[in-house]
């Protein structure tokens, strides 16, 4: 074959082919043509709006990475601070501990019950 002949069976195959997705959802399944439109005009319209909005889209994307990175982290130190007032709380209640413990370690007894320490000390 010479090399012309070689570009038109090139160009013949890229022309004649359907998208994968095509060829499965409206050949073969047999969905309407409308959705086809539907769905072709709605891809270039975010293609439009995308290259047309990257820097605000490029923020916005950025932002909510980043919140939703933190998230897990401000929920696990607001537990903590939970645990460690409650724990705190119970010390200061307790009638086993002396004054002098109670002020000097309580906050440091509330963190050690919070990370799964025990109350055997207390007895």
């Amino acid at each position: 074959m010479s090399d012309e002949a070689k570009k038109r069976v090139g160009k013949a195959k890229r022309n004649n082919g359907l998208p994968w997705w095509v060829e499965i959802l409206f050949v073969q399944i047999g969905l309407p043509d409308s959705l086809l439109r539907w769905f072709l005009k709605t891809r270039k319209k975010a293609y439009y709006t995308l290259s047309e909005h990257k820097k605000p889209i490029a923020l916005f994307l950025l932002i909510s990475s980043f919140i939703i990175y933190l998230e897990p982290i401000v929920t696990k130190a607001k537990r903590d601070n939970e645990c460690i007032e409650s724990a705190h709380y119970y010390l200061k209640t307790n009638k086993k501990l002396s004054l002098e413990k109670q002020s000097s370690i309580s906050v440091a007894l509330a963190h050690h019950i919070c990370n799964g320490g025990n109350l055997k000390f207390l007895e």
